[in-house]
Formats: structure tokens, C-alpha cells, sequence
């Protein structure tokens, strides 16, 4: 495993500016970055084709290595432009009827509730909010819901929602789902490369995220996991090309034994050998590590955010350690708008983002506010820069 002097030497890391929105976008590791250049250069001097022929281990690592950190097996692994586009060919699978219910909660990511509301509209499905606890859904209301009926076709959560920064129990979810034979799907978006994902544990039948959060890869590509159930029961996705299918004659066509059916044909190579890198070192330096010191690093700036005058920690979830991560949002008393706040913390040498009433239409109605300040650490981080983003903090919000 790396060392921290060598995880930062890897990162082209800026020594006046703090990168605290690991969230939005963390930075890549150098290698991902020289990895996708060499690509798109020899892509330019050789020819797209013949290229992507000379690339295959590479290409082919993408699903090795993401089959490795999830514990299964490569060919339960699909590439996608996007989570939202994982989670919604992934979905797209169910042959929805009238009436069916789809049972999330308040914290799933907003781009899912529109899904949902979609499939409300055009397709009648139902759509239903569990209860939350202390922690985000309560597993004990979740299983005296499946236990009383009718029930759902499909069960879906968010692990870390990105207003809210606190891990849900989604493997007692998984354990609910598998017992009742409902169709289970996790968001993984912000938890993914952040903390350990083992879909067997998970139990869930899809699992979407995106590369460019947390697993330190490019932006532009994402991935979808796959469970064996939903491969062996023939499910497929609307709209599928040639790379899902095989037509075998002119009124008939053979789906792809793999999750590949979920993928589509055209798609950056370039991308998916960055995504492939940065997986690998992902692996290299270990997502224990990266917990427990994601960790550590949230809870020292938890603590010293908390003793500004004009910040709040925005959590509608109770502080329980086991829930931690590494997305901390704080309500703000200074009188700036959303977009202010983020760009004079820019220019004060601080990364950092948003979240608001567009994005959770549940909690900050409930709360009564109109957005939240959030900040992302991740492993590559400091100490060192969680004190110096306090004093920009002070000097920038403080007045």
C-alpha cells in the first residue's frame, strides 16, 4: 500500500487551493490522467478500431478490478455513462405493470424520485416513502412493511444520500428483500470508493455509482452491478444495441449471457481505462484504509466547524459514528446566497459545495431551509487542510 506522502505525490494536488468537494468530484490520481491521454493520443495516431483491439487487458481491467472491490464476478459488472444512467437501465428492466409499488425513502437521490415519479406517471405505478429512524430508514419498519403487504416490486436506497452525509443500513435491507423475494437496488454514487461495498453482503439485485465522486476516477462514466438472479431470469433493459444482444435472425435476437445486455455499444474507451486505473489503485491502497481515515478526517472537521458561530450542522439523522462519512453539510448564517458562498471560498483557496430544496424536497421543507453548505473529505486530504479550510471558513463566512 502507498504511503500518504506517496497518495499526495500521486495527486496533482495544488498547494493553495483545498479540496473539500470530494462529493461533487474528487481529484483523479495522476496515473488516471496520463492513462486517458496516452489513450486518446494513440486513439489520434492509430485509429479508434484498432486501438481499442490493442487496449483489451486494459479495457477488460475495468471489470476485474470494480469486480474485485465489490466481490463478484466480472461479468456481473456493466459500464455506463453515468449512475443515473446505470440505475435507470438497470431499472428499466422490470417489466413495470399498473399498481406496482416501488418502496424508497425520503433520502433517495433526486434524480431516482424522478425516475419514479415518471413511472407513476406513464406506467401507474405507486410509489411509497418508508418511515425514518434515527439513522435514515428504519430497518424494523422496513420489515414489518414487507411482512404486512402488499408487496413492492422493487425496494430502493440511497447508501449515502448527499444531503445528509449518513451511511443507511442497506445490507438489513438486502436480508429483508432476499427473505420476501423483492427486487432490491442501491445507490452507491456517494458511497463508492468511500466505504466497503460487498454486493454477496449487500444482497442487492442492482447497484449504480459513478466514477467520478469518491472512486477518484474521470467524469463522464459510471457503472452498474448486476445480481446473477436478475442475468439467470432473462430480464433486460429497454432500448439495448449490439452490445447486449445478438441478432440471430431477422425476427430474432439472443440476449448477452452477461451484464454487458445493460451496456451500450458506443462508449469512451478512454474514460474506461481511466475508471480502470483508478480503480486498481483504489484496491492498491486498500477501502479499509480509506474508511477509517475518510473518517477520522470528517470527525475532526465536524468538530472544529463546530465551534463557528455562524455554521449548523445540517443533519437530519442522529450522529451515530457506525452511520459516518466522509460529506459533512452545515446550515449557514451569513446572509450569502448559495452561489455566493461557494465562489468567495473559491477565491479564498476552498473547494466546497451545495446542496438544497431542488435536490431533497423531503428534509428542507420539513427544516425550512433553503440549501446547506457541504464539505467532502477524502483520504488524500489533511489534518493539516482541515484546520487551514476552518481559518478560510473564518476569514471568508466570519465576517
Amino acid at each position: 500500500m502507498p504511503s500518504l506522502p506517496q497518495i499526495r505525490q500521486n495527486t496533482a494536488i495544488t498547494p493553495d487551493l483545498i479540496h473539500f468537494n470530494n462529493a461533487g468530484g474528487s481529484l483523479p490520481t495522476q496515473a488516471v490522467t496520463t492513462g486517458m491521454v496516452e489513450y486518446l493520443t494513440e486513439e489520434g495516431r492509430v485509429g479508434a478500431y484498432e486501438i481499442a483491439r490493442d487496449y483489451k487487458e486494459q479495457l477488460d481491467n475495468f471489470y476485474i478490478q470494480l469486480a474485485r472491490y465489490l466481490n463478484c464476478r466480472p461479468e456481473n459488472i456493466a459500464r455506463a455513462g453515468s449512475a443515473t444512467e446505470a440505475f435507470d437501465r438497470g431499472l428499466s428492466s422490470i417489466d413495470w405493470q399498473p399498481g406496482d409499488i416501488v418502496l424508497t425513502t425520503k433520502s433517495d437521490y433526486v434524480s431516482n424520485h424522478l425516475y419514479f415519479l415518471q413511472l407513476a406517471k406513464k406506467r401507474g405505478v405507486k410509489v411509497e416513502i418508508l418511515p425514518e429512524g434515527v439513522s435514515g430508514y428504519d430497518p424494523e419498519r422496513l420489515a414489518k412493511r414487507l411482512a404486512t403487504g402488499p408487496l413492492p416490486r422493487l425496494v430502493s436506497i440511497t447508501h449515502v444520500p448527499t444531503n445528509s452525509g449518513r451511511a443507511q443500513d442497506i445490507i438489513a435491507a438486502g436480508r429483508l428483500c432476499r427473505q420476501y423475494d423483492v427486487l432490491y437496488a442501491v445507490d452507491a454514487c456517494q458511497s463508492a470508493g468511500q466505504l466497503p461495498l460487498d454486493v454477496n453482503e449487500i444482497a442487492c439485485d442492482f447497484l449504480s455509482a459513478t466514477f467520478r465522486k469518491y472512486m477518484r476516477g474521470p467524469r463522464g462514466i459510471g457503472f452498474l452491478y448486476v445480481s446473477d438472479r436478475v442475468l439467470a431470469a432473462g430480464m433486460e433493459p429497454t432500448g439495448m444495441d449490439l452490445q447486449g444482444a445478438r441478432w440471430t435472425a431477422p425476427d430474432k435476437y439472443e440476449l448477452d449471457e452477461t451484464a454487458a445486455r445493460f451496456e451500450m455499444w458506443e462508449s469512451s474507451k478512454a474514460l474506461q481505462t481511466g475508471a480502470a486505473l483508478a480503480t486498481e489503485y483504489l484496491n492498491e491502497v486498500g477501502i479499509d484504509f480509506i474508511q477509517k481515515r475518510v473518517i477520522m478526517l470528517a470527525n475532526r472537521l465536524s468538530v472544529e466547524c463546530g465551534k463557528l458561530p455562524f455554521l449548523r450542522e445540517h443533519c437530519y439523522f442522529v450522529n451515530q459514528e457506525e452511520h459516518q462519512t466522509g460529506i459533512l453539510l452545515f446550515d449557514v448564517d451569513t446572509g450569502l446566497t448559495a452561489a455566493e458562498t461557494v465562489a468567495q471560498l473559491q477565491q479564498g483557496g476552498l473547494n466546497a459545495s451545495t446542496s438544497g430544496i431542488a435536490n431533497d424536497q423531503f428534509h428542507f421543507r420539513e427544516q425550512g431551509v433553503e440549501w446547506a453548505l457541504r464539505l467532502s473529505v477524502h483520504y488524500y486530504n489533511t489534518e493539516e487542510e482541515v484546520l487551514r479550510a476552518v481559518e478560510i471558513l473564518k476569514l471568508v463566512l466570519g465576517g
